[in-house]
């Protein structure tokens, strides 16, 4: 079904892999639109419930495929084209209704940075190398750097690793809070397969609230995101899974919940 991706489900979790080892997964349009046919097919799929996305080999993803960026430069129609696909990729991950886990087994730099960055969590291997490298080649990070690496870890450090063009570590990445943990690369698979399944015994209307509050009062003031979240509890309180919860809790048993 997919030239440059794989994708399988299983327990509740659909697994995208990044399948261009021999270009370290760098992002062509053909990966773009086959990552967002994935997610779209995953979104109407009430057994998925979780996204884990990876690369296939010593790289998670090292950002667009520059030797077709090339041909595209010729026309600025279709450079317009691609930038704005390349956004709505990373803007329909972002606010994707599931959640999602960057499963980090190599090298994320520039635009797998930014693939990383639109994911809800991160889990890196130690000697990761993590960073935007376009200002090695006198680019400017076109796929939500610039936006999203400030609001993660703070704008003097995302300036830095935007300005210099430098990568860090797994281990520091986690310092910072570029990802939520490093682990040695033999241990990646049972860290991410552990979290994943505690999402997945979540409930995933819940869990899609929480997300789009978020998302929406990193953009507001706390007096706006705070009203955000009193008129979402409330509704949320009378959804399927939160009287499932309570019940559970009164009964002390697991809840089991059934919403999409």
């Amino acid at each position: 079904m997919f030239k440059c991706i794989e994708f399988e489900k299983g327990e509740g979790i659909g697994r995208l892999t990044l399948n261009r080892p021999q270009a370290l997964n760098a992002l062509n349009l053909q990966t773009i639109s086959e990552i967002e046919k994935a997610l779209r097919d995953s979104e109407k799929d009430k057994d998925i419930k979780v996204i884990v996305i990876t690369g296939k080999g010593r790289s998670f993803c090292v950002g667009a495929d520059l030797k077709e960026l090339q041909n595209i430069l010729k026309d600025p129609m279709e450079l317009e084209d691609f930038l704005r696909t390349w956004h709505a990729m990373m803007l329909y991950i972002e606010n994707f209704p599931k959640a999602t886990i960057a499963r980090i087994n190599g090298t994320a730099l520039a635009g797998g940075l930014e693939l990383s960055l639109a994911c809800d969590l991160a889990v890196a291997i130690d000697d990761a190398k993590l960073g935007d490298q376009h200002a090695n080649f006198g680019l400017v990070a076109g796929g939500g750097s610039c936006s999203r690496l400030p609001r993660l870890v703070g704008v003097r450090r995302a300036k830095q690793l935007l300005f210099t063009g430098g990568w860090i570590n797994g281990i520091e990445a986690e310092r910072i809070g570029l990802v939520n943990m490093a682990v040695p690369a033999d241990q990646l698979d049972s860290v991410v397969d552990e979290l994943a399944t505690t999402l997945v015994n979540r409930s995933v209307v819940a869990t899609r609230t929480m997300k789009d509050l978020v998302n929406r009062g990193m953009q507001a003031d706390i007096n706006t995101s705070i009203n955000l979240e009193l008129w979402a509890t409330m509704r949320h309180d009378y959804t399927e899974d939160a009287l499932e919860g309570i019940c559970a809790f009164t009964e002390k048993r697991k809840p089991l919940f059934k919403g999409r």
